[in-house]
């Protein structure tokens, strides 16, 4: 459901347990509205993850928008749990990698604020969102 829709019927998701928002909202690093795909909600756990993705097959720009990603994800993402898919590897050698190792890093010690930010392929993301819901 798209989060557009869901705010038009929020009655509708009080009955659910688990449900996906696509399109969600966000301030981004720059002041302005962003959205990314989707976020993930369990209302029993009261747990939510927003997902952002960046997917590109052959050579272009995409990895250059990876510290902007991640920047929003630390300082801009309001949900503790963040996870990142990058995939496709049309991305400049060593860019996904710049991404793990920030994250390994604790780049900028965004988990000092008791955020989790998780770098995935689709393929794990796959796996793990079916073993997690």
């Amino acid at each position: 459901m798209s989060y557009s829709d869901a705010s038009k019927n929020p009655d509708l998701i009080k009955t659910l347990d688990r449900y996906v928002l696509k399109n969600v909202p966000f301030t981004t690093i720059y002041g302005s509205e962003g959205k990314t795909e989707f976020v993930i909600y369990d209302t029993k756990t009261e747990r939510s993850i927003r997902v952002e993705s960046k997917y590109q097959a052959t050579a272009g720009s995409v990895d250059e928008k990876y510290p902007y990603m991640l920047l929003n994800a630390i300082s801009q993402y309001p949900e503790k749990e963040v996870i990142l898919i990058v995939d496709g590897g049309g991305y400049k050698p060593g860019s996904r990698q710049w991404l793990k190792t920030q994250l390994s890093s604790n780049w900028l010690n965004f988990k000092s604020s008791g955020k989790k930010i998780q770098l995935m392929y689709i393929a794990e993301f796959v796996n793990w969102f079916n073993h997690e819901f």
